[in-house]
This record gives C-alpha cells, structure tokens and sequence, in this order.
C-alpha cells in the first residue's frame, strides 16, 4: 500500500504586503555598542496584549515593524537564555515611519537540572509551574524564530529528501530514494496547517494508504496545540549531554483522532531548542508497531536565526499478501495485511546562502551501509522460511531506469506434488503479491525452492512484463531486477507552461526546477 508523509517543502516564501505604519530601530547588547542580531522583536496591542506582529534583527541588529493601522503598542525583545526586554510603549499616526535605538538588557534564565519526570500540568493550569512554563517559553522563542525573517535579504537552501526502507529493528535493507533541491527559502520544510491537523489529526486514511502527518514550527507555536497538550518536565537520560525537556501529550483522546506525544529537547546552558522527538497515540492496530514516530531538529545560524535543518518520520510499511487456504478438498487464496518493515521518509538542508555568502554547510555524513544478504532480506518475513521455502526480492523499474512505485509484482508456482490414478501428477497452485515502495522494492516471502516461478510485473501506465525464475534447492533466496516497457503507442511531444504559486494569487515562480518523472528532462 501507498505511503505518504505531509511535511513538505516549501518552494518559496512570499514577500510581507507593504504597511504605511513603520516602527524601525536597533537593538544592541547591554553595555555595549555590539549589535543584537536574531532578536525577536514583537508589538503587541497595548490594549489587550494580543500579539500583533513580530520580526527578527538582521546581523546590524537592524528591523523593521510594519504595523497594519496606527495603534498603540508594546514593544519587548526577546532573546533566547535572557528575559524578556520591554522597549517601551509607542503610538504611531498613519503613514508615519519612526526610527529608535533599543538597549538589550534582560537577565539570564537559569534552567534547573531536571532529574526526574515533573507534574503534568494542562492548559491554564500551566502558570503554576514556574519550571514549565520557562521551559515552554524558550522553547517558543526558537520555534518562533524559525517563522520570521529579518532585513539581511533572502536565503537560498538546498536540501534532501530521503526514502529509506529497515527492518522494524531499523537495519536498512534497501537503497535509499534520495531527490536535491534548491530554491530561495528560509523555510524548507512546512507542515499543513495546525487547524487542519486540530481537525482530522495526524493520519490520514484513504483506500490507497495511509498519510503520516508531522509537526512544523507553526503547528508547535499554536494555540490549538498548546491549549490541546498537557506538560511535564523531563531529565535528558541517553547520553552526558547537559539537555533538559518539556514532554507534552494530548490533553484528550478522541475516538478515531490519530495525535501526537513527545518532548521538546533543550540546551540547559545556553536554553536553546535542539530536538523534537515525538511518536503517535490512538493509530488503528496494524500500524501500531515499535518506534513508529519521528523527529524534528532544530539549528540557530550564525545571523542568529533559526530554521528546521532536519527532519524524519518512521512509519510502518503495510504489506498485503495472497495466502493459500483450504476448505475441505478445495483450495483458495485469501488476502493479509501485515507490517514487515518500516519506511523512513524525512529531510535535511545541506546548505544555506545568502548571495554568495555561505551561512550552513551541513557536515557530510557516512554512506548507509545497505544490507543486501538474503539472511537480511529475510528479517523482513512475518515468519522464516523453513527448509523448503525461501524469499524473493528486488526493485521494480520502469523503462527509463526509474523505480516504480506502488506497483504489483505476483509471483506464481506449484507445490505439493502428488500422484493419482493413471499416473497423473497433481499439485496445488500458489501465489504470492507484493506491492512496491516509493523506491520500487518488493517482497515475496515462502516461495518453494527449486520450483520454476512465474514472475509477473505491472503498474499503471506501463505494460507488464514476465520472467521466469527458480530458487536454487540450497538458497535461502535471491534477489530479482525486474524492468517493465512503455506502453504500446506511446509518443514523444513538447510541454510548456507558466509556472505560478497558486496560493499567493498566482505569482509567477522563477528559477524553479521543472522535471519529467521517470524522465531525463529536466527546465
């Protein structure tokens, strides 16, 4: 069955639309003439405190507010480690543009050594707990700041998505699917938006699969997740670093609402937000397999904002399969579901620049040491192949090189041969099905030894194919590149078009990256 993961990237960020009331200023240290770069800066109505907007300084400590109609506002700092600064109450007229100079001046925030789990506490119920509530404000204050842009001009990224197949133990059995991109963003990755997932939760189920849904910075900043989520202080117990957490889990179950529970992990020296770590409640049975659940990690760059460098989800790899069943004297086949292995899909920036200037290199880490033994492969098997049986596997392409995915791969045999009157050889037909993964791998399990199978291939859009194959009597099993032909009739032509951001009232999309999937073509 299909897999899907709704953490997306994000090709483009859209400009903030032109305001005539200005507030601009400069925000340095304490003390010093040394600007404050990655501030949030933040208005608020001074009437009911609600937020109105918020930006971050640029590398001079240099921003700009933008407010939507003149108002009076409060104007506060805040700085990741230190409490918050107020600057002062301001009223501006329409169209006025006022500059001032802001000094940073709020103390340090100590984050006690958590040494076991805290109270959770629930909604309003939180302002009781001091150690809590600080533990959630810096962490929205990193969070936050992976929202805003400061004046230091556009970024542009390249970053990775990855589809890698384990076992439910986590040994990858499988190439990785890996795809680049690069385009001008400060925000590579983006989830879909916190009321959608308030709605329908974090899966999504349809005929063809499920769809696993992820966090992203706006989703932790709102308030339906914040008001939703119950908290708790956490020691940090894996390894020496000095972190601390604040766990949070839904405040309530709802019937067929797939949620989220997990801990935000903190920096105790410095108070910044380093890992987001989270699994899932309420999945139906068969997906509620170990260590399904994911991660979100956080980075602050040296012009002092933050972004979502990296990312990943575990979800379980559903497997329908034909068995052979029997009634009596007649013989059928039946249809299981299972989970044999997991699949994990995430990504991770490689580089950020601004211009030319390099802002983030991501270090370059060790190949994935793919397992390719047969004793490997068969790890992935409900059950291991006995004496006479062995497993199949391999990856699905299509003409053109390109895996195939969601594709059928049956395999058909007979086994069990007896003699009957005449000297006739009866033997009992069997099959088995597997569907291909976003990287065109495929399983069959229990397939006999020395037995010739029949092999047969196909997805939509292609023409199937047939092999024939047989599994050598001492093998435990083998591995099979199976390749599918283009369609009968197929014909060659031009594509062209416009490219536009249907959200942001069909703004044109320069230097976006235009392919042909299965294809060499790329514009």
């Amino acid at each position: 069955m299909r897999r899907w993961v709704a953490l997306l990237a994000a090709i483009c960020s859209a400009p903030a639309a032109l305001l005539a009331q200005e507030l601009r200023g400069t925000v340095l240290l304490d003390g010093t003439e040394q600007p404050a770069a990655g501030i949030i800066v933040e208005a608020r109505d001074a009437t009911n405190g609600s937020r109105v907007v918020s930006t971050l300084t640029d590398s001079r400590g240099f921003f700009i507010l933008k407010l939507p109609a003149p108002t009076t506002v409060l104007v506060r700092g805040l700085r990741i480690g230190q409490r918050p600064t107020e600057f002062g109450t301001f009223t501006l007229a329409a169209d006025e543009v006022r500059t001032e100079r802001f000094t940073l001046s709020g103390t340090a925030v100590v984050l006690d050594y958590v040494r076991v789990v805290g109270r959770s506490v629930c909604g309003r119920a939180r302002a009781r707990d001091v150690q809590v509530v600080t533990l959630l404000e810096e962490a929205r204050k990193a969070i936050q700041s992976t929202q805003l842009r400061s004046t230091d001009g556009e970024l542009s990224a390249i970053w990775t998505l990855r589809s890698q197949q384990t076992t439910l133990a986590g040994r990858p059995v499988a190439e990785p699917s890996i795809q680049a991109f690069r385009a001008s963003t400060e925000r590579p990755f983006q989830s879909i938006p916190p009321d959608s997932l308030a709605a329908v939760g974090y899966l999504e189920i349809a005929e063809d699969g499920y769809t696993f849904f992820a966090p992203d910075a706006e989703v932790l900043l709102s308030e339906e997740f914040v008001e939703g989520h119950c908290f708790q202080a956490q020691p940090w117990t894996k390894d020496d670093r000095d972190w601390v957490g604040i766990g949070f889990r839904p405040a309530q179950t709802d019937r067929g609402i797939v949620n989220i529970r997990g801990t935000m992990w903190l920096d105790r020296r410095s108070a910044e937000l380093r890992l987001l770590e989270f699994d899932y409640l309420n999945l139906p049975p068969i997906l509620r397999v170990r260590n399904t659940g994911g991660e979100v990690a956080f980075l602050r760059l040296p012009t002092g904002s933050w972004l979502v460098h990296r990312w990943h989800i575990r979800m379980p790899r559903v497997t329908q399969t034909e068995v052979p069943t029997r009634f009596g004297r007649r013989t059928g086949n039946r249809t299981v579901s299972d989970v044999r292995a997991m699949e994990v899909y995430g990504g991770d920036v490689r580089e950020i620049r601004r211009g030319e200037e390099l802002v983030f290199a991501a270090e370059s880490g060790a190949e994935i040491e793919i397992a390719r033994t047969a004793a490997d492969i068969a790890s992935l098997c409900t059950e291991a192949p006995d004496a006479s049986h062995a497993v199949v596997w391999g990856v699905l392409r299509d003409s053109s090189g390109a895996p195939v995915r969601a594709g059928t791969v049956t395999l058909a045999w007979r086994e069990d041969p007896r003699w009957l009157a005449g000297n006739q050889r009866l033997s009992t037909p069997m099959r088995a099905e597997a569907t291909t993964g976003t990287d065109g791998f495929w399983l069959a399990c229990g397939v006999a030894r020395a037995a010739p199978v029949t092999v047969y291939a196909s997805a939509a859009d292609a023409r199937s194919a047939e092999y024939a194959a047989q599994i050598p009597a001492d093998s435990l099993g083998i591995e099979l590149a199976l390749r599918l032909t283009a369609p009968a009739g197929t014909v060659t032509g031009t594509v062209f078009g416009r490219f536009v951001d249907s959200l942001r009232t069909a703004q044109a999309l320069p230097s976006a990256d235009v392919r042909v999937l299965g294809g060499p073509q790329r514009a």
